[in-house]
């Protein structure tokens, strides 16, 4: 059997993989694309037992059909040795678009219909949500039945503010401790860039809101996805130990 990765690929994201095949030595060889103009390559990792000269001829033809969107990845299989196969003729299956991550929003990723608190609601009363939601941040809203966002408030703002200050935190409002005017995001934002924005600011958490401002949910660091290259490199190779374990090469 054989592994061929296109050769792009190679030098980005799956570079440690590759650089794994070489630092073991496995045999390889280099197929490009032979419709003029285009030039793609890929690197062929092989059994010693397979034929060089009939790898380049068996991966042209479907270098050829998949021409110009070339997977990131083929699998060849040996060709069978009787009368009924002609030299050069094997299977080369691809693996494009089931490893290719899809792009998300935040609605897919997002806490729907987070607990909510008002400024009317005491220190101790938020302290205690934070508590039984194990959350560290609440979205602070106009009116529980509005929903409308206002602001935010943290654990520090009520274990360090708050407590600093001095105040009764059964009869004290979270009222002078919101922290206004923060960043928001929508339920049809691209989730990576509302990542983007949480890294870039140095905050953790930002609230989902819909066209009249009210919070219908919360993102937070913890719902990021595995970067793109992570995703396909993982797929990649569970899809090459398999292949290798399946024909005894592992």
């Amino acid at each position: 059997m054989a592994i061929a990765i296109r050769l792009d690929a190679t030098k980005t994201s799956l570079k440690s993989l590759v650089d794994n095949y070489t630092k073991e030595g496995r045999p390889t060889i280099r197929v490009t694309c032979p419709e003029s103009k285009c030039q793609q390559e890929y690197v062929v990792y092989h059994g010693p037992s397979m034929n060089e000269g009939q790898l380049r001829e068996g991966l042209t033809p479907y270098l050829t059909i998949d021409h110009p969107n070339h997977p990131l990845l083929y699998e060849i299989e040996e060709p069978m040795l009787d009368d009924s196969h002609k030299s050069g003729a094997m299977k080369a299956t691809p693996f494009h678009r089931t490893l290719q991550p899809s792009s998300k929003k935040v609605r897919d990723a997002m806490t729907k219909h987070p607990v909510c608190c008002v400024p009317s609601d005491t220190v101790q009363h938020v302290a205690s949500l934070m508590k039984d939601e194990e959350v560290g941040c609440l979205p602070v809203v106009e009116e529980y039945s509005s929903r409308r966002l206002v602001g935010v408030i943290t654990d520090r703002d009520v274990c360090c503010r708050a407590t600093v200050d001095g105040q009764d935190p059964k009869g004290t409002a979270i009222e002078p401790y919101i922290t206004r005017n923060v960043i928001t995001c929508l339920a049809d934002d691209e989730l990576e860039r509302c990542l983007q924005v949480i890294h870039k600011c140095g905050i953790r958490r930002v609230p989902v809101v819909d066209d009249e401002g009210r919070c219908i949910g919360i993102v937070s660091t913890s719902d990021a996805p595995d970067k793109a290259e992570i995703i396909v490199k993982r797929a990649l190779a569970q899809a090459i130990n398999s292949t290798l374990k399946k024909h005894g090469v592992a």
